[in-house]
């Protein structure tokens, strides 16, 4: 491994470690956030209630998994820091119920939806903004303008979702996505280009 890679990582495991958060890499492609909701299958999480942090990384390219854990170390960054993006999700309590609503579990009106989803949207968008300088400031073998595509693809994703109360089905990775997303930070999360939004909707949705 680059030992950029093994520095950055040694450093941020201690950083978690001191403050009670637990790491593990977890040698499958896919875990559940919540075992009792099948929706719930990712390649990572940082849940601060548990105080921990898991990475998946069987059959995932180094780039891919190394990516995935910057954006869960910079959730642990936001949960640390108190970020008012964070926490609004948290007063919202949109980061444990979000699921369950995709479940058919819990029912909010439309405003209530918008605001819910808008701040998820803000969070994750804050957290990918900081994965970037991350990964620039440390020299991170990732390539930032894929990272962009995807970050913005998995932001807006949010709002097909909120249409058709369903979460991907799909990579978000795929080529035939990518090239339509932008390689810049979205200003807005809640508009989708149209194109991208029948993009996003045929490959990741189906």
């Amino acid at each position: 491994m680059d030992s950029k890679i093994s520095w950055f990582i040694s450093d941020t495991l201690m950083e978690m470690i001191k403050n009670g958060i637990g790491v593990e890499f977890v040698n499958k492609h896919e875990i559940q956030f919540d075992n009792d909701n099948p929706l719930t299958g990712c390649a990572g999480y940082f849940c601060h209630h548990e105080r921990q942090l898991k990475i998946c990384f069987s059959k995932i390219k180094l780039e891919q998994w190394l990516g995935n854990y910057i954006h869960e170390y910079c959730h642990f960054l936001q949960w640390k820091m108190n970020s008012p993006k964070w926490t609004r999700c948290e007063e919202l309590e949109q980061i444990t119920d979000y699921d369950s609503w995709l479940s058919g579990d819990i029912e909010y009106n439309k405003r209530q939806l918008d605001t819910r989803t808008t701040s998820m949207q803000l969070m994750e968008l804050e957290a990918e903004k900081w994965a970037v300088d991350i990964i620039n400031k440390f020299k991170l073998p990732i390539n930032t303008d894929t990272y962009i595509r995807k970050a913005n693809v998995y932001i807006l994703g949010y709002r097909i979702a909120l249409d058709k109360r369903k979460w991907f089905t799909q990579s978000t990775s795929q080529p035939e996505v990518l090239k339509e997303a932008p390689n810049t930070f979205i200003k807005s999360v809640k508009n989708v280009p149209t194109k991208l939004y029948k993009t996003i909707e045929q490959y990741c949705f189906s």
